[in-house]
């Protein structure tokens, strides 16, 4: 997982932007929107993640912090 320093992003992400953060193979994120354990944000025929989503998922941010 990136260094909590850095600046975070906002707004949606992609799979593979989300692995990559994770340091979990795209699989893992797939089923992870697909259950639910992501919420999944359509962009055309393509599925996206909220950052906060990835950030909260990562243990960097609790349910009441603001990533913003």
């Amino acid at each position: 997982m990136n260094d909590t320093q850095t600046t975070r992003k906002t707004g949606l992400c992609k799979a593979i932007e989300a692995a990559e953060y994770l340091n979990v193979d795209r699989k893992r994120i797939d089923a992870w929107l697909e259950d639910g354990t992501l919420p999944t944000v359509m962009v055309g025929t393509h599925r996206r993640t909220q950052w906060v989503a990835v950030y909260k998922l990562a243990g960097e941010v609790d349910e009441t912090q603001d990533v913003n």
